[in-house]
């Protein structure tokens, strides 16, 4: 699905294998082909290293230009969760959130905790239909999916605040209430 919802002029994707060790099947590329000929190559053979594979994959991301991200895949329990710390360690230093699937009722609390670290989050895909429709969503969630930091320069005791946030380019804007320091704002 994230091959076929592909957008060549902004997009890039990299398929990487992990069983016993991992190997990247296809590098950073935005050629469809190259990337279906490689989804094609996909086959469960051996055992799990989780970590392999998202070492992996952080190593295909390192020339990637924009939003990094890694959607992780698993049939199974990691058959080397000592390494795991270090892999998240490393996707966090990257900036590359993590977004975990289980196929087949692998370590679900497991899977949650690699996404909850890295800023991802966990799903599960039990069909094919599933599974298309979570990579979508997966896809159209990265890819749609912004990050704004800011500091409050006036009236920094107020509160709550309103934050404006606004594209002159497309004269938009949206506002937005929000409050800090457990002030409980009421929903209308």
């Amino acid at each position: 699905a994230c091959i076929d919802n592909l957008v060549p002029e902004t997009q890039e994707l990299s398929v990487v294998l992990y069983e016993n060790s991992a190997a990247v099947l296809a590098p950073l590329t935005n050629d469809v082909s190259d990337l279906r000929s490689a989804a094609a190559g996909i086959s469960a053979n051996g055992g799990t290293n989780i970590p392999a594979g998202l070492r992996e994959g952080i190593a295909s991301l390192e020339n990637a230009a924009g939003t990094k991200a890694i959607i992780l895949m698993t049939d199974g329990e990691d058959g080397n969760p000592n390494e795991m710390p270090a892999a998240i360690e490393a996707a966090q230093a990257e900036n590359i959130a993590v977004f975990t699937v289980s196929t087949g009722g692998g370590a679900r609390e497991y899977m949650e905790n690699i996404a909850r670290q890295t800023g991802g989050f966990y799903m599960e895909a039990f069909t094919d239909a599933e599974l298309v429709n979570v990579y979508t969503a997966l896809q159209n969630f990265i890819v749609n999916n912004y990050c704004f930091e800011y500091t409050v320069s006036e009236d920094k005791e107020s509160n709550p605040r309103v934050l404006t946030i606004g594209l002159k380019d497309y004269e938009v804007a949206s506002s937005r209430t929000y409050a800090y320091g457990g002030v409980v704002l009421a929903r209308d």
